[in-house]
């Protein structure tokens, strides 16, 4: 069985008998090696991963949330980040997401993370969220963050379940027809996911 563990955004991913998906709340990439995080996303990770058994295998999809709600509001308020590489920003959060995942490794756990999907046009979300920077920029943003990500995986080793190219548009922005909200993907894309997942040998 194939478990994709994440925020919201994994919940789209299911396939009778072959991929199920395992919500633990509003978790943070940055925050999975916090044993303290207010969402308790790491405690929830360990006790799946204690119920569902080591030899499953393990998608993660973490820092949607992270680029949404942190990255860019920490990027809109330096007066100098015209100045410095966006990656400066980001890199710091991609880094202590690999320090989660390779624990896990280290574990031998068949593991993979997930890049995540693209950023959505709509300034103000129907749930009520304000961006505090503009569409273009959460595009780059979310394009920068999945591109350390690869980069982190081949580096340390781990398969990467990335179709971001296949849903973003020619703006960075997600496809709407990927997407009811302007934020998740819906589940048209789970024939990406299993292509990916053939790809890296999983399926």
């Amino acid at each position: 069985m194939i478990w994709v563990v994440g925020d919201s955004h994994s919940q789209i991913y299911t396939i009778p008998g072959e991929i199920d998906y395992k919500w633990v709340g509003a978790g943070t990439a940055f925050n999975l090696i916090n044993d303290d995080s207010e969402t308790q996303a790491r405690q929830k990770i360990f006790e799946i991963i204690k119920q569902q058994g080591e030899d499953q295998k393990y998608l993660f999809l973490f820092g949607e949330i992270d680029c949404r709600m942190h990255i860019c509001l920490h990027y809109s308020k330096i007066p100098l980040r015209k100045l410095m590489p966006m990656e400066t920003y980001i890199k710091p959060t991609v880094d202590r997401y690999f320090q989660f995942l390779m624990e896990l490794k280290n574990r031998d756990l068949i593991i993979a993370p997930m890049t995540i999907p693209p950023a959505g046009s709509d300034q103000i979300t129907k749930y009520g969220y304000h961006h505090p920077t503009t569409a273009e920029v959460r595009g780059k943003i979310y394009k920068t963050f999945n591109e350390l990500l690869k980069a982190s995986c081949v580096e340390r080793g781990l398969p990467c379940i990335d179709f971001y190219d296949r849903v973003v548009g020619e703006d960075g922005l997600v496809r709407p027809y990927y997407s009811n909200d302007s934020c998740h993907l819906t589940p048209i894309v789970i024939p990406f996911l299993v292509d990916e997942l053939k790809r890296i040998g999983w399926m």
